[in-house]
């Protein structure tokens, strides 16, 4: 248990930023979560951090959630990926504590609380497929990604060429998403890459090509079959009034 100790202690002393690029092609296996957790917010362009209080989600595009834990289990002391560490305080009486991010130190009816999570940013994304579904709108299928458990993708940005128009967003739970705003008849490749509290992927491979079809032409419908048909009864039930007037009129 004593090397267990001393090496968390060695890992939070090393740990540093730029190692999210260590081991980025293997997987992390997921931690248990019945431990104590604390979910923030990250902002993507300044990185600070912000509690997530009453469940309330991250702010889309601008910050990404982190999972941190008050304990460390087997995994983390044994795993080569880097670790990041955050501090609280909370009150000491306190059955249900609100936790505050430490600045200097914690007071004196204060108790503070170290937490820690894995460090990576989300590894290469890579576009299984692409259709062109209509003349505007085409669908990209990702394959699964081993992802951070501790730092869930927050979204994915997504590149179609030659136009370089970025949209950012999530796929649905199959994998899908739908790109919008193409040109008809044209033909593109897609780019992708995931942000999440750590960083941002590199960008995956270009897809296949895809063209998109043109707008279909709408051709005014002509008399067709029914009209003919109601014409013609209507002919013939005209002579057969006329021969019907004609008749009553001998008479």
């Amino acid at each position: 248990m004593r090397r267990f100790v001393t090496l968390f202690s060695v890992l939070v002393a090393l740990q540093v930023p730029l190692a999210v690029a260590v081991a980025a092609d293997e997987p992390i296996t997921a931690t248990s979560f019945e431990i104590p957790t604390l979910q923030t917010c990250t902002s993507l362009s300044s990185h600070a951090v912000r509690i997530l209080r009453s469940q309330r989600p991250c702010h889309v595009n601008t910050e990404a959630l982190a999972i941190w834990r008050s304990e460390a289990s087997v995994e983390d002391l044994t795993s080569k990926f880097p670790m990041a560490t955050l501090q609280t305080c909370a009150g000491k009486s306190s059955t249900n504590p609100s936790y505050l991010l430490i600045k200097s130190s914690c007071q004196k009816f204060q108790v503070a609380t170290a937490w820690h999570r894995w460090l990576r940013a989300p590894s290469t994304p890579e576009i299984k497929s692409v259709v062109a579904l209509n003349e505007v709108t085409a669908l990209i299928t990702f394959d699964q990604m081993n992802d951070n458990p501790d730092a869930p993708i927050a979204f994915f940005t997504v590149i179609s060429h030659p136009d370089e128009v970025t949209t950012t967003g999530l796929p649905n739970a199959k994998g899908q998403y739908y790109v919008t705003g193409l040109n008809e008849q044209k033909s593109y490749t897609f780019s992708v890459s995931a942000t999440n509290a750590d960083g941002v992927s590199p960008l995956s491979a270009a897809s296949e090509v895809v063209t998109t079809p043109a707008i279909p032409v709408l051709v005014p419908a002509g008399p067709g079959l029914i009209s003919f048909v109601t014409a013609a009864v209507l002919l013939f039930a005209f002579f057969i009034y006329r021969r019907f007037k004609s008749a009553l009129h001998l008479v």
